[in-house]
């Protein structure tokens, strides 16, 4: 893993789960500046307090109001960040949805919360990102393995890593590279939505867990650390990085 140090990270959707895993972790191995970016001003205070607690010496926090579905509010945040080397995307939810059963509306709020999100934050980030530097994303084993009642969340997961391998070649002229961190259930604040019965979510754990090589379901730790591989590695870019336990040989 290639040194953080004099390097700046911008993680949108930083202020919970893997992302704020990603954001803590970064500052913890010694980047000059972790910059964190979600919609709720409480949720980003929150955020800063965290990963400053974790920061290593010389680390700078900062945390932006910003909508990831709001392509002038990231503007105005990437603006605000400057020149970064880093930009991990963690935006999305996993609201149920069915192709017969959802109104197209809903349907719809899935692909903008997470797809054109990461398209929009793209835009935003890409005349600040310096030359060596890449995006990542957050994608899911949903689009190999799908979930039933989540198809719309299984579709954009595949589309998400198409727009990885096809932005990987569009952003090589500017030496910026772009991968997806596909990971498989990962204990985190989206499944509350995705299954709202606490104790039918366990079940799900349980049931995951029971399934897969490894023994158990994934964390944010996990996932935190094959973001700041991929984000980092020079050599990678077009690649769809499978952290799922073992989920497609179980």
């Amino acid at each position: 893993m290639a040194s953080l140090q004099a390097k700046s990270i911008v993680v949108i959707g930083g202020t919970q789960g893997m992302g704020l895993a990603v954001a803590k972790l970064a500052a913890s191995l010694g980047a000059a500046k972790v910059s964190v970016a979600s919609r709720a001003e409480a949720n980003v205070a929150q955020a800063v307090i965290e990963i400053k607690a974790v920061a290593a010496a010389g680390c700078e926090v900062a945390g932006y109001v910003s909508d990831a579905t709001d392509e002038e509010s990231l503007s105005n945040a990437f603006s605000n960040i400057g020149p970064c080397d880093y930009v991990a995307v963690n935006a999305g939810g996993g609201r149920p949805t069915t192709v017969l059963g959802s109104p197209l509306e809903q349907q719809r709020e899935v692909w903008e919360a997470k797809y054109w999100a990461i398209v929009k934050t793209v835009r935003a980030a890409a005349p600040f990102v310096l030359p060596g530097g890449s995006f990542t994303f957050v994608g899911g084993s949903w689009s190999q393995k799908p979930m039933a009642g989540q198809v719309q969340a299984a579709a954009q997961q595949a589309a998400v890593e198409g727009l990885a391998r096809a932005l990987a070649l569009e952003l090589a002229p500017k030496e910026i590279r772009v991968n997806v961190c596909a990971m498989g259930v990962v204990r985190t604040p989206l499944w509350d939505r995705v299954v709202p019965d606490s104790e039918k979510r366990e079940e799900v754990f349980s049931k995951k867990a029971a399934s897969l090589p490894v023994g158990r379901v994934g964390a944010p730790e996990d996932v935190a650390e094959a973001m700041i591989m991929l984000m980092t590695n020079r050599f990678a870019t077009g690649t769809v990085f499978n952290l799922n336990g073992g989920e497609y040989i179980s």
